[in-house]
């Protein structure tokens, strides 16, 4: 709740501040309001990254609704020992990355890039391997959103607002920053700039039991994935979550990146994010004054 009322007061002063937010006479250069998604690719993802493709309708409705330009660029977080990490958007080879209102079949690429990430943009194979997309192994959260930032401002500097969703089902057992380092990071990079950020994350915090991953039909020996965090380390369903094997030891470290940023946070587990992915993209722009109050 305190999360809404802080989005609302901040939605209104930018647009008290800004006069050129509230009207567009259509021959100044565009306002831009950016969103960047940044996907963990692991297997148990894979149901999870279907549910966020109801991104893209959302998307194209808010592109027709928007007075400014709003871009959109979907890609991946970043793997401690994988070096394709670079944090560029996806794009089909002779398709850009960054979606916009002029780009063609740009709700269909949104699309694609969630749902088939492998084959959308890298479709070449080595064996069962896909060349460039790592599948898993190390991942970080949190921290991917501070270098993604970092990576792509270039392009995310002249916005008016800047939004991100990290979807992913990981322990935070691998981060580059603590909890406070990363928000610190962030708010250095983008200055002025309202930044709303959005976590799908795992259940994960301090003392929680772990639960079991997988039940077995007793009849049929059938095996049906439970669903629940992507633990790293041995984890014995029953007992308490062992960190020993976490390079960075804190359960919390979402739970607290998340409260310090007056950010939003979903539980992966939901069976969808419709009305949370609808709300979050219309607070972007009507924090970026691409939007009547209404």
């Amino acid at each position: 709740m305190k999360t809404h009322f802080f989005i609302i007061f901040l939605a209104i002063l930018v647009l008290s501040l800004n006069p050129s937010a509230q009207a567009n006479n259509g021959t100044a250069k565009k306002d831009v309001a950016s969103l960047l998604v940044l996907i963990d690719l692991s297997p148990s993802m894979d149901s999870h990254r279907m549910k966020m493709t109801k991104l893209a309708p959302l998307v194209e409705a808010a592109m027709e609704r928007s007075r400014c330009e709003f871009q959109v660029a979907v890609g991946s977080i970043l793997y401690k020992d994988f070096s394709f990490s670079t944090l560029t958007p996806w794009a089909e080879p002779g398709g850009p990355a960054w979606v916009t209102q002029e780009t063609p079949d740009g709700p269909q690429k949104i699309h694609d890039r969630i749902a088939f990430p492998h084959d959308t943009v890298h479709p070449t194979h080595d064996g069962d391997q896909h060349k460039g997309i790592p599948q898993s192994g190390d991942e970080l959260t949190y921290s991917s959103l501070v270098e993604s930032l970092q990576t792509n401002w270039d392009r995310l500097q002249d916005s008016q607002v800047i939004g991100t969703i990290l979807l992913s089902d990981s322990v935070p057992a691998y981060e580059t920053y603590t909890p406070q380092q990363a928000v610190d990071q962030i708010k250095q990079q983008l200055g002025n700039i309202p930044y709303l950020s959005a976590q799908i994350v795992a259940d994960v915090r301090s003392g929680m039991m772990v639960e079991p991953t997988h039940l077995f039909n007793s009849q049929t020996g059938e095996k049906i994935p439970l669903c629940g965090p992507d633990h790293e380390g041995d984890q014995i369903p029953g007992f308490m979550l062992n960190t020993s094997h976490w390079e960075s030891k804190n359960p919390d470290a979402i739970n607290q990146f998340t409260d310090i940023l007056y950010a939003e946070q979903w539980d992966i587990c939901e069976p969808e994010y419709d009305e949370q992915l609808k709300k979050f993209i219309e607070t972007i722009l009507l924090v970026g004054g691409c939007l009547p109050l209404s």
